[in-house]
């Protein structure tokens, strides 16, 4: 652990207090100005291009030392490569700072490793986007958000890199750089970073109201940074665009301001439930409070029709096909696979506000239904339950059993496509409404699911539905919950009375969301065709 204290050299700190902001920089090693200027303009640019390009990043306001110790820390992105993590901490990185995108256009395909190893490593992250105000600061936003994911106890907070006007000016850039910071805080209940330059952010900004975040200052080749207006002290330092570390260069050198306890505090803590703060691991299921739920199941039941905020489709999304046909004028189908894992499938949330027993029944259009070994999976007080359905055979609402279910949530009906039929053969799986009422409630008519009754085995003199003895968290058989990708928002479908669904009575909207979570596009390669009923066969 490189861990220096400050050490004020007379005649240095002189020509600092003077004005003077250290030797200025060019390109920098081994990014020649040309390539520096393609990425800056067109793209794909990492921390401290835009300055480096401009030769320099140093102020005219009077120097800022450390408090103290300090600690030492770089930044990276794809254009260090594949960094040896372990090298990294035997040369005593202590933090890193990983880069997430470039805006919205350049994902850096080297962050999911970087996160992952240098945390394996023992070496506390952030991540970073490099910010274009002329982009939409929202979606630039859900763009890092979606990749860093939520923030661990350990994380530091996220950092917004503005170094660039993208030909705005100064109100204008701040105006972005607020909508950015407001979404991200409001994300993650933490102030974001702000990394920038004295000389970019007086020059090309010019606001003094950002003293309240963090600050990362970004001045080369001097012991104490100089303050852009607005701030008084700083909390990174990024002191060098050249240095030589774990066997890399050239990789940019940082500096934190305090000791491995302060590291520590400012750091993401354990999440406190009940802070008005879904952070590092609260969920709707342990803390509804902070999380809320997509919606939540009044005593009387309700129906969740796809599009609904409580209704998730998983997988590829091209092999999704949408009809306007089914409960409410939309259903989704998918072909069935023989994988040993399903690909696409979708799960059902369900928060109960009541405990008790309720039947549960799928909506199946016939005219898209094809499949003779569709299996409902539900999950309800704790327990897992099959329930297979020839779809083949089924006409409108579909009786899957009667399950006792808890109040509150991790509760769930999922539907997945690889029911074993054969891959090439492209029969179709349905993917509609889905109902959950007490007893002598719901929807009428309904036939049973798989030729006989099933009920869950807490009602006494029932028949029991067999349960799977699996432990799938979320619904997720892979590991993937909801908050891996990016979710539906909140009211996203919903009606009035904010259940996520339809309350019975009301037709629901038919609207579709995708979710197309990473790695399950490495399934097997399948054809679905674009549009296939049972009248076209």
């Amino acid at each position: 652990m490189r861990t220096v204290p400050l050490v004020r050299i007379g005649p240095l700190f002189l020509l600092l207090a003077a004005g003077w902001t250290g030797p200025a920089r060019a390109a920098g090693p081994g990014a020649p100005s040309d390539e520096l200027a393609r990425r800056v303009h067109e793209g794909d640019a990492a921390m401290g291009d835009a300055l480096r390009l401009a030769a320099g990043t140093g102020g005219v306001f009077a120097p800022v030392c450390a408090d103290g110790e300090r600690l030492y820390g770089i930044d990276v992105s794809k254009w260090q490569g594949s960094i040896d993590w372990s090298a990294m901490a035997a040369d005593g990185v202590v933090f890193a700072f990983v880069r997430a995108s470039d805006g919205t256009g350049y994902i850096d395909e080297y962050f999911d490793y970087n996160w992952a190893e240098a945390k394996a490593n023992g070496i506390t992250v952030g991540a970073y986007q490099f910010f274009r105000p002329n982009q939409d600061p929202i979606a630039q936003a859900d763009v890092l958000l979606d990749m860093m994911g939520p923030l661990q106890p350990g994380d530091l907070p996220p950092v917004i890199d503005v170094e660039v006007t993208g030909g705005l000016g100064g109100a204008a850039i701040a105006n972005a750089v607020q909508a950015w910071l407001d979404h991200v805080e409001a994300a993650t209940g933490r102030k974001p970073i702000i990394y920038t330059s004295p000389g970019f952010w007086d020059g090309s900004v010019g606001s003094n109201a950002f003293g309240d975040y963090p600050l990362w200052i970004a001045h080369w080749g001097v012991e104490c940074p100089s303050m852009p207006s607005g701030w008084t002290d700083w909390v990174f330092h990024q002191f060098s665009d050249s240095g030589n570390v774990g066997g890399k260069s050239p990789v940019d050198e940082d500096w934190f301001n305090g000791s491995p306890a302060d590291l520590a505090d400012f750091a993401v803590g354990m999440a406190v439930c009940g802070d008005q703060m879904c952070t590092s691991g609260e969920t709707p299921d342990n803390c509804p409070d902070d999380c809320p739920p997509c919606g939540i199941v009044p005593p009387e039941g309700a129906i969740v029709d796809n599009g609904d905020a409580c209704y998730e489709l998983y997988g590829p999304e091209q092999y999704w096909r949408e009809e306007a046909a089914g409960y409410g004028g939309s259903l989704q189908w998918t072909a069935a696979t023989d994988f040993p894992e399903p690909s696409n499938f979708a799960v059902v949330r369900l928060h109960f506000a009541q405990a008790g027993s309720y039947v549960a029944r799928a909506y199946i259009e016939p005219a898209y239904a094809q499949s003779k070994m569709t299996v409902y999976r539900i999950r309800a007080g704790g327990q897992e339950f099959d329930v297979p359905v020839d779809q083949s055979t089924a006409s409108g609402w579909v009786e899957l059993g009667t399950f006792e279910f808890a109040a509150g949530g991790d509760q769930w009906i999922r539907l997945d496509d690889n029911t074993g039929e054969p891959n090439d053969a492209t029969i179709q799986i349905v993917f509609d409404a889905f109902e959950v009422a007490p007893p002598a409630g719901g929807t009428t008519g309904a036939t049973t699911g798989g030729g006989t009754s099933t009920t869950s085995g807490t009602s006494g003199g029932t028949t029991t539905v067999g349960t799977t003895g699996s432990s799938a968290t979320e619904g997720g058989t892979d590991g993937s919950t909801a908050g891996s990708g990016p979710g539906l928002p909140q009211d996203y479908g919903d009606d009035d009375e904010g259940c996520g669904c339809r309350a019975h009575g009301r037709a629901p909207a038919g609207l579709v969301g995708m979710l197309a979570l990473a790695g399950l596009g490495r399934r097997r390669r399948r054809q679905v065709p674009k549009s296939r009923s049972r009248a076209s066969k």
